[in-house]
């Protein structure tokens, strides 16, 4: 007849397990600083994605006014002034959004590597 118990609970297995029950005691800090770095990680990741999206939804709305504008335009002279200047915002927003990010990546890595005790 084959047993279906957990091997753990089967007597002449019970001593071959007390060293894994020793072993993840030592592991426990190992154990605790790995959550820790993962919940930073995903944490920052949240924060990555948040931002990425306020960013889309920004050049999305620029893009939109830029193309309304354009369509008003009297002459080619005015359509050039206003490319020029969605040109210009558009790049100024996509060195901010870069800076951002960049920013965003290294608080997420230092946190990540350098995890603080979870409270609670």
């Amino acid at each position: 007849m084959v047993s279906h118990a957990p091997r753990a609970t089967r007597p002449e297995h019970a001593a071959s397990f007390a060293p894994f029950e020793r072993l993840a005691t030592l592991n426990a800090p190992a154990s605790a600083a790995m959550t820790g770095a993962m919940h930073s990680y995903m944490a920052g990741l949240a924060a990555c994605n948040e931002q990425v999206s306020k960013f889309l939804t920004h050049r999305m709305q620029c893009d939109l006014d830029f193309a309304r504008s354009l369509a008003q335009c009297k002459d080619w002279q005015e359509a050039g002034a206003l490319q020029m200047g969605w040109a210009r915002g558009a790049m100024e927003d996509y060195l901010g959004q870069a800076n951002t990010m960049m920013r965003l990546a290294s608080q997420t890595a230092a946190q990540s590597l350098n995890p603080q005790p979870r409270q609670g």
